[in-house]
């Protein structure tokens, strides 16, 4: 998020909430924020004395930010907390399906069932299988809750040769 965006957003929320926009010194204050600046710089390159930025208009402009945006905002965290904001906003405005077809015709139709599970020392423990790194099969731990992973994951392992077999082996006949 650039400064003006970020602008833009503030100006859009102040007007909402209060019926204005930003005061000159309340602008100033937030590009210097923004830019990390102390008040002292900001006091330094915009005119004002840094008394008044510290004691007058820096808390009066957070308070005022905070309720126009609805969110806890001080002048170390003001950046921070838009740029969190827009990127939540983001994922609330994405498609849920991270492999969603544009397609009008494949909506309509039923999704086709997720092929079984190939179970894998690393599928198991819930690493991508390394035979491919595009495969869209689920791994075992990814089709069993925790506590099923917890009952199993021994016995499976068992199974594929990684813990010792608990069943009795013969003994080796000794050839002569």
């Amino acid at each position: 998020m650039d400064f003006e965006t970020a602008l833009a957003l503030i100006n859009t929320a102040m007007s909402a909430e209060f019926g204005r926009m930003l005061s000159d010194v309340e602008l100033t204050l937030l590009k210097g924020a923004w830019e990390g600046q102390t008040y002292e710089a900001i006091a330094t390159e915009s005119g004002y004395a840094s008394s008044y930025l510290i004691r007058v208009a820096g808390p009066k402009c957070w308070k005022t930010l905070s309720q126009a945006l609805d969110l806890k905002v001080s002048k170390t965290s003001f950046r921070t907390t838009l740029e969190q904001q827009q990127y939540l906003q983001s994922l609330q405005h994405s498609p849920t399906e991270p492999h969603a077809v544009p397609n009008s015709t494949a909506i309509s139709q039923p999704a086709p069932s997720p092929p079984e599970p190939t179970p894998t020392a690393l599928g198991i423990l819930g690493f991508p299988s390394s035979q491919s790194t595009e495969s869209t099969t689920p791994s075992i731990a990814e089709t069993i809750s925790p506590n099923q992973r917890t009952a199993t994951f021994p016995a499976t392992l068992g199974a594929l040769g990684f813990l010792p077999s608990t069943q009795p082996t013969e003994p080796k006949a000794s050839g002569a």
